[in-house]
């Protein structure tokens, strides 16, 4: 099966689904939101998602080694995980991360390949407001909006393990006063925003404290309630008490 007849199928299986909660009641965080995305971004824009990835953010960012879409060429660098490793195996109907097709796929939920530097780059450019060098990639507005919380007062589902509140915003997980054993670490300010994978990373900007951080690993273990069995939390927390 193709690349895109894979997509396809993916495709398939996900409008079959039904909604886990009704509207306003829970959210369930999942990658799945952002295969819905895709199709919607493409009709649009006329373009695959992962070309416009690179015209519009990859590329005017200097993001030279990042990629929806893993070159052959580029394939030996990737990181290989264990085959017992979260995810390694395929989930419902996405291939296991950092599998041949999952480097192929152009997964919008969870398939970006990058570097430590790459990333943080990514991250400069919100604490930036939107900008990086010459580039103006978001406005002021739309990075507000983006790390503001809005879905206030929402409970949130991840895996068997429920918080009070989502404290979610577009793409981003928002410091709240509500911590999450091993997801992230307890020094940050409350503006602080993130987006942590159970696969081993972590990318998070703390605007009070002017810091970008990343960290990327892969991750071997999980508890039974859905938690990493991991270093980022130790390592945020070293990060964030080195700023005088």
């Amino acid at each position: 099966m193709s690349p895109e007849e894979y997509r396809k199928r993916i495709r398939e299986v996900l409008v079959s689904l039904s909604p886990a909660a009704p509207p306003a009641e829970a959210m369930n965080y999942s990658v799945f939101g952002y295969w819905l995305l895709d199709p919607l971004i493409e009709r649009v824009s006329g373009r695959a998602f992962a070309d416009l990835a690179h015209e519009r953010l990859f590329g005017p960012l200097g993001m030279a080694d990042t990629w929806l879409v893993v070159p052959e060429s580029v394939r030996p660098r990737i990181a290989r995980r264990p085959s017992d490793a979260p995810w390694a195996q395929p989930l419902g109907p996405l291939p296991g991360l950092g599998s041949s097709l999952h480097q192929a796929i152009a997964d919008p939920g969870g398939g970006v390949y990058s570097t430590a530097r790459d990333v943080a780059v990514f991250g400069q450019m919100f604490l930036n407001g939107g900008t990086y060098g010459s580039a103006r990639i978001l406005s002021r507005a739309a990075v507000a909006e983006m790390t503001r919380n809005q879905i206030p007062g929402i409970p949130v589902q991840l895996g068997p393990t429920r918080g009070r509140e989502a404290s979610y915003g577009y793409g981003w997980f928002l410091r709240s006063n509500e911590k999450w054993r091993y997801w992230d670490g307890s020094l940050q300010s409350l503006g602080e925003f993130h987006h942590q994978g159970g696969a081993g990373t972590l990318l998070w900007v703390d605007p009070p404290n002017e810091i970008v951080g990343v960290y990327l690993s892969v991750s071997r273990r999980m508890t039974p309630a859905f938690e990493p069995i991991w270093s980022a939390d130790l390592f945020q927390n070293v990060v964030t008490s080195a700023v005088r």
